[in-house]
């Protein structure tokens, strides 16, 4: 079953949209995929960084996320280290 999809609006510079297009057209791909390619892309490479998941726990330890927050952007087994007080193994 596919997942419910959600409509997002947003408004971004006339130039970046236009090289959005170029690229869709190239890789014969709808706009919406590719932006949702490029948002999948940059979430990846955001829960790999250390930096974001430093700030991460700390968000989760200062109670401004909570623990299915962490779970969704890391995983189940990375979220658990992470809100693991007792692990000192950096996430």
């Amino acid at each position: 079953m596919a997942e419910e999809k959600t409509r997002v609006d947003f408004n971004a510079p006339r130039s970046l949209v236009e090289r959005a297009d170029r690229a869709a057209d190239l890789l014969d791909v709808s706009r919406t995929q590719l932006l949702i390619d490029a948002l999948q892309d940059e979430l990846a490479e955001l829960t790999d960084n250390d930096e974001f998941r430093a700030r991460l726990k700390q968000a989760y330890y200062d109670g401004r996320a909570d623990y299915q927050t962490i779970e969704d952007l890391l995983g189940t087994e990375a979220a658990m280290r992470v809100t693991d007080p007792t692990l000192v193994r950096s996430v």
